[in-house]
């Protein structure tokens, strides 16, 4: 309990956590919808949204989220509800989001690739009463009333609705894997997305001349960041088919839409690499281009450099949990990064602190647990306990609200993060966070399943191992159709391996080094080639 380090050292620490440069957001903010509206009046005629079908200005998006907005509150949507969007990405969708602000009520975005099982448990946990969708679907019960748009709401009224989002009201859930079978929502208000918004904004220097690729799922927050900050600054957002292109696919996409800025998950900014010569980065009018979601690996940035992209094309690495309001803090990449990559410095309105396992702070170069403080989410919802346990009072100042992120991270001498693995058993795949417990849960649940234990290799991989007195009562392939009723593609093992025993250690633990590899199968069946290409 007694302070390793010494007042002023203290205070150094501090410090390093905190954002160094001159920007402020403004201490009174005005919500997303009102911030676009506003950009509306000021530049009606520019484009605000294309989805490769269509093209909304700035004036019909906000004059279409109005509509949708009056056609809401005559369904009974009040302040403080919950509405479900299941639908494509889209301009529909952007609208959608912005009209279910403007009605007062907060969004709770659904992944149309999700199963249903997992989507009716969202819907239900969030008690969301009204649903925005394309067509009818199976996956909501009767309880929940379908709004299909278009064309229901385009009679109503196009002036703005006398009431406003309320800044601490709640502005959207955002549902991420849980260590206790079930997903859990991280509730953000209208205020933290609002402030969060301006400084990404002014942080990735987005102008009404940028043409910004959206390609994130909405149920990712990443997707809101990309979206909202370019929107009210006047930009062009480009909003791509629900589906990944291949490398040349994408570069023929960047060019004909004149991108400006992009983000980019790690794993497919790292193909890209790979597939494309150098000569394609020259040629191309990218200025920015932002990755996250998992650790960008040293190899990716030593290939950035020796592709030899053009100076005024910046990469920026960005870090930041759902429950800290997307993106905390960000580090442009330069040769150094090949050494050793780091996440940055805090942005404006954060605070990261580097502490031990008593919340003592840890020096430079110790590794110790990242605590983010500043614009965080608002807490789980409806999780109370699990709330007060990872957001917390700050040790150094009682007004400061901290989130433990569980991520292991260390200063280095020149004061920027370093990320260094997990403490828990949470892991990052394609970008997305998976608490291994959650599938651990649903295998176990399968009769004749006595334990389970899945793990992540280090190639990537994610292997899942049930015990069980006897492997002819297990069949892996029920096991697998389970998985993907209840679990998105993401948290579905590349194979299951049914145990009579755990390996175990000297000391009575697992060994998880010792597990077999599973025996990896296509889930396809083989197709020859048709062609000598």
């Amino acid at each position: 309990q007694i302070p390793m380090l010494e007042s002023d050292e203290q205070q150094a620490l501090l410090s390093l956590g905190r954002y160094q440069g001159a920007y402020q957001v403004p201490t009174q903010v005005v919500s997303i919808a009102q911030q676009i509206s506003q950009q509306a009046q000021q530049t009606p005629k520019a484009s605000a949204l294309f989805d490769g079908d269509t093209t909304l200005s700035y004036a019909q998006l906000d004059t279409y989220s109005n509509q949708l907005a009056h056609y809401l509150v005559a369904q009974g949507v009040s302040q403080g509800d919950v509405i479900g969007i299941y639908r494509p990405r889209s301009v529909d969708l952007i609208v959608s989001i912005l009209a279910i602000w403007k009605a007062g009520a907060a969004i709770l975005p659904l992944d149309m690739k999700y199963p249903t099982q997992r989507v009716q448990y969202m819907v239900q946990d969030a008690q969301a009463k009204w649903v925005l969708c394309d067509q009818p679907s199976a996956h909501f019960s009767d309880d929940v009333q379908l709004v299909m748009t278009p064309p229901h709401w385009q009679d109503a009224k196009q002036t703005p609705l006398d009431a406003m989002p309320i800044l601490s009201n709640l502005a959207y859930l955002i549902y991420t894997s849980g260590s206790t079978g079930q997903p859990k929502g991280v509730a953000v208000s209208h205020e933290a997305i609002a402030r969060h918004s301006l400084l990404m904004a002014h942080d990735y220097g987005l102008r009404a001349e940028d043409s910004v690729w959206q390609m994130a799922s909405f149920s990712f927050d990443t997707a809101l960041e990309q979206s909202l900050s370019t929107l009210i600054r006047g930009g062009c957002l480009v909003l791509h088919c629900e589906t990944l292109p291949g490398a040349h696919a994408w570069l023929s996409q960047m060019r004909a839409q004149q991108i400006t800025v992009t983000d980019l998950p790690v794993a497919y900014f790292a193909q890209l690499l790979t597939e494309l010569a150098s000569s394609d980065w020259q040629a191309m009018p990218l200025r920015l281009i932002v990755v996250g979601g998992e650790a960008l690996p040293r190899s990716v940035v030593t290939q950035w450099f020796e592709k030899g992209p053009h100076a005024e094309c910046r990469l920026i690495n960005a870090y930041g949990p759902t429950e800290a309001v997307i993106t905390a803090c960000r580090q442009v990449i330069t040769p150094a990064d090949k050494a050793c990559v780091r996440i940055g410095e805090a942005l404006p309105e954060r605070q990261l602190l580097v502490l031990d396992s008593h919340q003592q702070l840890v020096p430079q170069g110790g590794i110790g647990e990242l605590y983010i403080g500043g614009v965080l989410a608002e807490g789980y919802w409806h999780q109370a306990a699990l709330s007060a346990e990872k957001f917390i009072a700050s040790p150094f100042d009682a007004t400061v609200r901290l989130y433990r992120t569980g991520d292991r991270v260390r200063w280095t001498a020149d004061g920027e993060l370093v990320f260094e693995g997990r403490f828990d058993e949470q892991v990052k795949r394609r970008g997305f966070r998976i608490e291994l417990g959650e599938i651990d849960y649903q295998l176990s649940m399968y009769d004749g399943v006595q334990g389970a234990l899945s793990v992540l290799t280090a190639e990537g991989y994610l292997h899942s191992y049930v015990l069980s007195d006897s492997a002819e009562a297990v069949d892996t392939d029920a096991l697998r159709r389970i998985l993907v009723n209840t679990l998105p593609d993401h948290m579905i093992p590349d194979g299951i391996v049914v145990l009579g025993a755990w390996p175990m250690t000297a000391n009575g633990k697992i060994d998880k080094k010792a597990l077999p590899a599973p025996q990896l199968q296509s889930s396809t069946c083989f197709e020859a080639p048709t062609t000598q290409t």
